[in-house]
C-alpha cells in the first residue's frame, strides 16, 4: 500500500456547503441578540425548536425570521 492510499484512507470526506449543528449561543453571537431576547421573540412569532443544539433546518428558520448575518452564506441554506 502506498502513502496516498493511506491518506485517501484517513482523510475525512470534506462536503462543500456542509453545515453542522450550532448552539442558541452562537446564533445569538451571530444576530447580535442575547439568547433570551431571541427566546422571547420565537415565543412571540410562535416558532418552537426542539431542545439541545439547532438543527441546520431550525438555522433557517431563524436566518429567514431575523435575517442572515454577513457570516452565514443564505446560499449554504438553499437546499434544506
Amino acid at each position: 500500500m502506498t502513502i496516498f492510499g493511506l491518506i485517501e484512507r484517513s482523510t475525512p470526506l470534506i462536503m462543500k456547503n456542509s453545515i453542522s449543528f450550532k448552539t442558541r449561543k452562537q446564533i445569538c453571537a451571530e444576530l447580535g441578540i442575547s439568547p433570551s431576547t431571541l427566546r422571547r421573540k420565537l415565543q412571540r412569532l410562535n416558532i418552537k425548536l426542539p431542545a439541545g443544539d439547532v438543527s441546520p433546518k431550525d438555522q433557517k428558520k431563524i436566518y429567514e425570521t431575523f435575517g442572515f448575518p454577513p457570516m452565514v452564506r443564505k446560499e449554504d441554506y438553499t437546499n434544506l
